[in-house]
């Protein structure tokens, strides 16, 4: 708890009992999130349902460092996660695929990576990913303003006709570079 004690200013009570993370905006970058990825492994954050990381600077490798925390298990109870206006990219995208594929974030229900860099390499990953049977709960998926087009959106496409994303109620994919090839 000492981890994230410092860098945030928070508790250690406090740490241990919260449910909502707030870091929107405190320019965590690399460096910011491999520290939380390291608060993660420490347990500090188990009973964090809702994280928001938005707005951070945070790129494909505080991604991959991040993903490791996750698949690890240490964010167990996660129900949404907030990754928009980063610089996140398909490497960190497939980190998080990954991560996701290997049973963890079971109980997100949004995932919102809007205003990022993800091109149709991180959307299929994605996407493969949830037909092997990831993030079955997820409700909310929010890919907007990234920079992938038509073979992301067949990948996901692909993917629902597979059964994955039972939940999802939502997906949000305006201002990317889908054209009519995508969407037939």
């Amino acid at each position: 708890s000492l981890l994230l004690h410092r860098p945030f200013g928070l508790s250690p009570t406090a740490i241990l009992e919260m449910t909502v993370l707030n870091l929107r905006s405190r320019g965590l970058r690399c460096a910011g999130l491999s520290y939380l990825a390291g608060a993660c492994a420490s347990g500090a954050m188990a009973s964090v349902e809702e994280l928001n990381l938005g707005k951070n600077g945070i790129g494909d490798d505080g991604m991959d460092s991040f993903a490791t925390a996750i698949a690890s298990g240490a964010l167990a109870s996660l129900v949404g996660l907030r990754l928009g206006t980063n610089v996140i990219g398909d490497a960190g995208v497939n980190s998080l695929a990954s991560a996701c594929a290997s049973g963890a974030l079971a109980l997100i229900e949004t995932l919102e990576m809007s205003l990022n860099q993800v091109r149709d390499t991180g959307v299929t990953a994605l996407a493969q990913a949830c037909v092997r049977g990831a993030l079955p709960s997820l409700k909310t998926l929010g890919l907007e303003y990234n920079r992938f087009g038509d073979a992301g959106l067949v990948a996901l496409a692909d993917a629902f006709a597979h059964g994955a994303l039972p939940c999802l109620q939502m997906l949000n994919l305006g201002g990317n570079r889908i054209g009519n090839a995508g969407l037939t």
